[in-house]
């Protein structure tokens, strides 16, 4: 029989979240903890007006800006209240996440709620000057 370790429960877990929506990590940026290229594919694709005049009003920066932005605002308010209420950058609201509707016939807010995106990283570390995670 074999025996089973840490690395293939990680694989299973893995798989499942795969196979059920979750997108694979491309380069989880251990600084602001994100996923920069999924995180700013997903910003690009359901908010590119409020990303090019956001890129305009910060002189195209907007990307390191609003990483900065998200970090200073998840340390202020949490997590959930950022992703639930999204940000502000000179004007321009940029929103995080997209709520299921109650409404089952209103297609642009069903199809901004399936526009959402998930991913799963293995073994994150949680800081940017060491490769230590937690166990």
């Amino acid at each position: 029989m074999k025996k089973y370790d840490e690395r293939d429960l990680e694989g299973l877990i893995e798989a499942h979240l795969i196979a059920n929506g979750y997108k694979k990590s491309k380069g989880y940026d251990k600084e602001f903890c994100v996923d920069r290229e999924i995180f700013f594919d997903f910003l690009q694709a359901t908010q590119g007006d409020e990303i090019a005049e956001l890129d305009k009003r910060v002189e195209g920066k907007w990307q390191e800006r609003l990483l900065q932005k998200l970090s200073s605002e998840i340390n202020e308010r949490g997590l959930s209240a950022v992703l639930k209420s999204g940000l502000s950058i000179r004007g321009v609201k940029i929103t995080l996440l997209y709520r299921k509707s109650d409404d089952s016939k209103n297609e642009a807010l069903i199809e901004r709620y399936k526009s959402n995106v998930l991913t799963v990283a293995r073994q994150v570390h949680f800081s940017p000057k060491s490769n230590r995670w937690i166990w």
